[in-house]
């Protein structure tokens, strides 16, 4: 990790420090080096979508043709990024052109960078000026101070000054739930349990239990729950703050919310089988005086599914459901109205996970995989609203037949689910060895230290490399691999 930072920070102080002189020597080994990765990432894009998408977004011409730079020069880019155990390098091609390469290389007492934007000058750093750069920045950031020891050397922190640890700690009443639970059993009255046998929805049960809560009791439970929100610490340090900015909270305010005059009866029946284990739990919600129906169902367990069903007459909505789990899980829902509103599927086997969802009422639906093959996943998703369309697709797979590196595909697709809009390839594989030429060979050396020492000499050179033969070149190569760019130029037709 050291090292890694070091040769980043170098990198980083190059750029910035170009101008450096006087003449040196590096010992840097040429030939196969230590393994390491190679990560690069190619992005494609249909260039003909991106126009019609872009100048439809932008509102002016220059707006337009400046983001189409953006979108030309990325189709055209393909960064790579090289990490070895003794240097990191990172290149960029344009439409397979090389364009641009910078890195750096540790020697025993320094690190050696190197790039195309300076051909004829490697710039050396020592590793103790790097590293304490790294220092001073990681001293920036506060580091937290280990708890003191008794003088005994028990093992176990001393409290904080001021402080006394209880006899016996006492729980918050707001954090123990266990009084919350024994007031709100206060508001249910239970019938049963009785035995005898009991078919409903076409299953036979032998024990039934009923319970029920009144408008009421409904209340009750309110009081109950809110005066336990308002015991518990953290919601009364939020309160207060509330109350500090003049939005003045108190219990009897929230106990107030629930409207009376339409709170419900509940009357829940749970049906059970002593011998198959299969359960039933059946509830109705009504108005108090139970001449209206707020709501009905019922859900239903067995050894491998769980079903439901609800009905809510003021709406007009009726919802089934439905959980299977064998070799896999499996679940339905089905919502209705006037009309179908929703249809849902969810599946888990055990070579592919899927789902989809129809949502008529919007004319809109989505569905999406995601799939184990080759040693990899695969994953799609695709959704349609009205006459829209919209589509994304993965690949992740292993390099090479042993299994060692990654290939992930991603793409993107907008109107037409056949035309790619965008699509991204990163690639991990394994790599040993650096390109750039870090010796002294066919250039120039320079300490970044002969910067002060020299008094600058050698900086009218250096900016005459960097501007003719570094810039100047990226600027012919980036014309040459992308021509598209100069007709995107200002004035250009």
């Amino acid at each position: 990790m050291r090292k890694l930072i070091a040769l980043i920070a170098a990198c980083a102080l190059f750029l910035g420090c170009v101008c450096a002189a006087a003449e040196g020597q590096t010992d840097a080994a040429q030939g196969d080096g230590p393994s390491g990765w190679r990560i690069t990432n190619d992005i494609n894009m249909d260039l003909d979508a991106c126009r019609t998408l872009v100048w439809s977004i932008y509102p002016t011409d220059a707006a337009a043709r400046k983001a189409m730079r953006s979108a030309v020069l990325l189709n055209a880019m393909e960064p790579a990024l090289t990490i070895t155990e003794d240097g990191i390098q990172l290149d960029v091609t344009l439409n397979g052109t090389q364009a641009l390469s910078l890195g750096g290389q540790l020697t025993q007492d320094s690190v050696a960078i190197a790039s195309t934007l300076l051909p004829s000058y490697v710039i050396t750093v020592p590793t103790e000026k790097i590293m304490a750069i790294a220092s001073s920045v990681a001293s920036l950031f506060p580091s937290r101070k280990p708890t003191p020891k008794p003088d005994d050397d028990s093992g176990e922190a001393l409290p904080p000054a001021g402080d006394t640890v209880p006899a016996e700690a006492q729980p918050d009443a707001g954090d123990d739930i266990n009084p919350l639970i024994e007031r709100i059993s206060r508001f249910i009255t239970e019938d049963g349990p009785e035995q005898g046998v009991f078919t409903v929805n076409g299953a036979t049960f032998d024990l039934k239990r009923t319970y029920n809560v009144s408008p009421g009791g409904f209340v009750g439970i309110w009081d109950a729950l809110v005066d336990w929100l308002f015991a518990n610490e953290g919601v009364n340090t939020i309160i207060g703050i509330a109350n500090n900015v003049g939005a003045k909270i108190t219990a009897e305010q929230v106990k107030s919310l629930p409207p009376l005059d339409r709170l419900p009866r509940l009357t829940v029946t749970n049906y059970s089988h002593s011998l198959s284990g299969g359960s039933l739990v059946t509830a109705t919600a009504t108005s108090g005086d139970e001449k209206d129906v707020y709501g009905d169902g019922w859900i239903a367990f067995t050894g491998e599914a769980v079903t439901a069903w609800l009905q809510l007459p003021p709406w007009e909505v009726e919802a089934d459901f439905a959980l299977f789990q064998g070799d896999g899980v499996q679940l339905e829902l089905n919502v209705r109205g006037k009309q179908p509103l929703c249809y849902a599927t969810y599946s888990d086997a055990a070579d592919a996970i899927r789902g989809n969802i129809r949502l008529p009422a919007w004319q809109s639906d989505a569905s999406f995989e995601l799939a184990r093959t080759n040693g990899g996943l695969s994953g799609r998703l695709d959704t349609n609203y009205r006459k829209y369309y919209f589509g994304a697709r993965f690949d992740a797979a292993p390099y090479d037949a042993s299994g060692e590196g990654l290939v992930f595909n991603a793409s993107v697709s907008v109107d037409d689910p056949s035309r790619l809009l965008f699509q991204e390839i990163f690639t991990l594989q394994p790599n040993s060895a650096l390109t750039l030429d870090f010796s002294d060979a066919n250039k120039t050396v320079l300490p970044i230290a002969s910067l002060v020492t020299d008094e600058g000499k050698h900086i009218p050179a250096i900016l005459t490399d960097l501007t003719i033969n570094g810039l100047g070149e990226l600027f012919v190569t980036t014309v040459k691999a992308v021509p598209e760019l100069l007709q995107l130029l200002p004035g250009m037709p």
